[in-house]
């Protein structure tokens, strides 16, 4: 996506907001980190005063000893169980995290343990409802204070609501100290703007503001409290908890086009530098009697493969969803195998975990390949794309230090700054719309006068049948089919190829975008809520993108993927049928006997000037033929 560039970001900040939670410590305390999509060591609130660092590394703490700490990661069965589909929940099932997916986290919580472990500390495996486990183990612990990252999305917003509330509400747990904090973003939540009238000036500051429209803004903002409030108890209450305010309320003018978004915050703040990694963690006196848990197996967390009484998920057949998880689970073995220090970086699936997210950024930026890199191509493989989208879906790297890397890296690598500057731009939107978010209608900030009519994929029976197309890549538009093919077997696909793919499927088909959304959602192994379902809005033409994009398929891949090496990789079909025909790559319709006939009319999916082009051979070539 393009947006216009701004000014260089501003320096790394070196200070951060001071951590209350240090203060009156004790090594009789007992802190209960709850891992969720932060699965790593460096630069991790979560971790802030319950290590051991070396004195260079935190030289403003002075603490000389560590609170005892358990961490655990809780396996959320309802994350793997299939559940009604946003676009059609009376006859279809999806599922929140697909097999490519679950395979990277298995290897991040794998690799999280064995980090954990090598600095004396211990993470507890487990499996089911949050909300129902951490209560029962807090009081099995004997825990002190629980910690856990807040993260976007409806569900995962309320399942922080109902742990903050079983916990609040239980007597023999109402002195547990709570803290939530961020560690998923670029900027910090606590150091964005705090009101829609500062927001607005700082995304447009040249513009001015009537004493009336000031006013106005003014009065629309929350007044002191006056009087007593019968919540004012809850409040007070509350006050011992340190919570990270990530509400629609906190984020009420947050500006809805990126561009805006991207010159208040650089003009307001700075990224906060990062936090040490601890290299010594304590545990507790005495767990021998705590259960440490196992790893649940891939195999596992897609059992919903095996069901045969299931609705189908997302109107596919068992064999196109056993595809992907059979795909899924053969990396895994191929992984084992050759599970080395050595393993090529530039493998084309990606492999899971805080120590392959960190050799990842010192190969890309430390080597180079960043500032060469051609991130527009279909074929991203090796080292054109940074691959660090996966890594930052899971947590398992930092994006202040990825920024701070390529900061100090010079003006080559400014693309990763910018492209960690929109990813919170998704993700903010996404905290500030809540279930918006996922509404057919979206909320477009291009003005239009007739709302888009939308086709259902599950009961109108040509789309169903076009919606299995497109699904499958049996669309017959090469650049499409090569990129679902890609996604099916690797969980992973260029940008370029990802919008193309949206592009057919709502411009020219007009299916239900969500649709899109929630298979992208199953295959993806970089699946992010707010930057897969906010980016599929912003294509749609029902979300945060003012201009209206519709992708000419055929001329994208003549640009992108000019020698078809992209498309014969993933269909190799095309390669043997073409026969050394470079035409026949892009426009097989024309050139061979047993291509299909595309499902929309391939001269919508070239640019004008590409269609008058082929149209002027296409008439020499006849006249040719008849003399």
């Amino acid at each position: 996506m393009s947006v216009e560039e701004e000014s260089d970001p501003s320096v790394i900040r070196e200070t951060t907001t001071p951590d209350p939670s240090k203060s009156a410590r004790t090594t009789s305390d007992l802190t209960l980190i709850w891992h969720r999509c932060d699965l790593r060591l460096h630069d991790n609130p979560l971790y802030s005063s319950v290590g051991i660092v070396s004195a260079e590394n935190n030289a403003d703490t002075g603490i000389d000893f560590a609170v005892p700490s358990l961490s655990v990661y809780i396996f959320n069965d309802k994350h793997f169980t299939p559940r009604p589909s946003t676009c059609n929940p009376t006859i279809w099932d999806a599922v929140t995290t697909g097999p490519h997916a679950a395979r990277l986290l298995i290897e991040a919580v794998t690799d999280l343990r064995i980090s954990i472990h090598a600095r004396g500390g211990e993470l507890l495996i487990r499996t089911g409802d949050p909300v129902d486990i951490l209560p029962k183990l807090a009081r099995q612990v004997g825990a002190t204070e629980i910690r856990w990252s807040e993260e976007p999305g409806i569900y995962e917003r309320d399942v922080s609501r109902n742990v903050r509330e079983r916990f609040i509400m239980s007597r023999d747990l109402s002195d547990v100290k709570i803290v939530t904090d961020i560690g998923y973003t670029l900027y910090h939540p606590n150091d964005l703007p705090q009101n829609a009238l500062q927001w607005q000036s700082l995304a447009h500051p040249k513009q001015k503001y009537s004493k009336k429209k000031r006013k106005a803004k003014r009065s629309s903002m929350p007044l002191s409290k006056t009087s007593k409030d019968p919540m004012d108890e809850f409040y007070d209450f509350m006050a011992k908890h340190l919570i990270v305010d990530v509400s629609a309320e906190r984020l009420v003018g947050i500006p809805r086009i990126m561009g805006d978004y991207r010159r208040a915050v650089r003009t307001h703040t700075s990224v906060r530098s990062c936090l040490p990694t601890p290299e010594q963690l304590i545990q507790p006196p005495s767990i021998e009697h705590v259960e440490v848990g196992n790893i649940p197996t891939l195999e596992e967390l897609t059992r919903y493969r095996l069901d045969d009484t299931r609705r189908p998920i997302m109107g596919m057949s068992k064999d196109t969803i056993e595809n992907v998880v059979n795909a899924a689970i053969a990396h895994i073995c191929i992984e084992n195998e050759n599970d080395s220090p050595n393993t090529n970086e530039t493998d084309e699936v990606n492999r899971g975990g805080e120590t392959h997210a960190l050799k990842r950024l010192n190969h890309f930026i430390g080597n180079g390949h960043a500032v060469v890199a051609d991130r527009s191509l279909a074929d991203v493989s090796g080292d054109n794309s940074s691959k660090f989208s996966s890594h930052l879906a899971l947590g398992t790297i930092s994006p202040r230090l990825i920024y701070k890397t390529a900061h100090d890296a010079g003006d080559g690598c400014k693309w990763l700054i910018s492209h960690l500057e929109m990813r919170d731009f998704f993700l903010y939107n996404s905290f500030a719309s809540g279930s918006k978010l996922f509404c057919r209608d979206g909320m477009p900030v291009a003005k239009k006068k007739n709302k888009i009519e939308w086709y259902n994929p599950g009961k109108n029976q040509d789309k169903v049948k076009q919606w299995t197309q497109w699904v499958e890549g049996q669309t017959g538009l090469p650049l499409v089919d090569a990129g679902q093919t890609e996604m099916m077997k690797t969980g992973y696909c260029s940008n370029r190829a990802r919008q193309n793919m949206a592009s057919v499927l709502t411009k020219d088909l007009l299916i239900d975008w969500r649709a899109g959304a929630e298979w992208f959602q199953f295959c993806l192994d970089d699946h992010c809520v707010s930057a897969n379902w906010g980016n599929w809005a912003y294509f749609s033409g029902v979300g945060s993108d003012p201009k209206s994009r519709h992708f000419r398929t055929v001329s994208q891949a003549m640009r992108y993927d000019p020698d078809g090496q992209y498309v014969t990789k993933w269909l190799p079909k095309l390669q043997k049928l073409c026969d050394g025909e470079k035409d026949a790559l892009f426009r097989p319709w024309d050139l061979l006997d047993n291509w299909p006939t595309p499902i929309i009319d391939p001269k919508t999916q070239y640019t004008w000037q590409d269609l008058q082009r082929f149209q002027e051979l296409s008439q020499t070539t006849a006249t040719m033929n008849t003399h």
